[in-house]
């Protein structure tokens, strides 16, 4: 997706033993909120986002521009 200051990109897999991989880009001078499908932050591993809270049965982290990569586990 594009958006005014560049492309948005995301590509997520699923493992057969549940695992959940996560792949988002967001571009320079914007920052992104990311939903992830984790009833706890435990279940997450990522490195430079930054975990704001549950909700909804989701795990959401606030990211600035770069690209991270978020691995849930069931």
């Amino acid at each position: 997706m594009t958006s005014p200051y560049g492309t948005v990109a995301t590509h997520w897999t699923r493992t057969e033993n549940g695992r959940f991989t996560l792949d988002v880009r967001v571009p320079v001078n914007t920052t992104a909120e990311v939903w992830l499908p984790a009833q706890r932050r435990e279940q997450v591993t990522q490195e430079g986002a930054r975990f704001q809270r549950p909700d909804e049965g989701c795990a959401v982290f606030h990211t600035g521009s770069g690209t991270y990569r978020f691995v849930c586990r069931s």
